[in-house]
């Protein structure tokens, strides 16, 4: 197994989504000052992992694969949207405040939507598919797949201030 599954379930443990929510325990464990230095590193290193991982990717690959990448992408879309949905029509009736129906549907489908492309491509490394077809295949779906709903993402703002996509 890789070991970016370790480092995953340090991060959940660690971070914010389970030990930080104990009462205290940032404050015992870090000081203040020293978190803001932490996540810069943190964010240092993630950005050179990227930068050397799109060093070592091959384009020519990327450009042999686009014809079925895209059509992987435009069906990953269209699953995740529906899930979306399907998901947020449940959600609004629990919530069900004022506001925009379709602008929920639509932050509802681009939360479910996003790949973990750091993860992705820290396990094709460590597997060593990275430079292969098999492994630049999903680099480039989740590429494709993370650009558009990045453009959904940058949209969102737009339509929750008016009222034209209201359901």
């Amino acid at each position: 197994m890789p070991d970016m599954f370790d480092v995953v379930q340090s991060e959940i443990i660690l971070g914010p989504s389970l030990f930080w929510r104990i009462r205290g325990f940032t404050d015992t464990l870090f000081q203040k000052v020293s978190i803001i230095v932490l996540e810069a590193f943190s964010e240092f290193g993630h950005f050179m992992f990227l930068f050397f991982v799109g060093l070592e990717l091959k384009l020519d690959s990327f450009f042999r694969t686009w014809k079925r990448a895209t059509c992987i992408t435009f069906f990953e879309t269209l699953f995740s949207g529906l899930l979306g949905v399907g998901l947020s029509s449940f959600l609004w009736s629990m919530v069900a405040h004022d506001g925009i129906k379709m602008t929920f549907r639509l932050f509802m489908v681009v939360n479910i939507s996003f790949t973990a492309f750091l993860v992705l491509a820290r396990i094709l490394v460590e597997l060593k598919m990275l430079t292969t077809e098999l492994g630049s295949l999903p680099m480039c779906i989740a590429a494709l797949y993370d650009g558009f709903i990045w453009i959904l993402l940058a949209l969102l703002p737009h339509f929750s201030g008016s009222g034209i996509m209201s359901v």
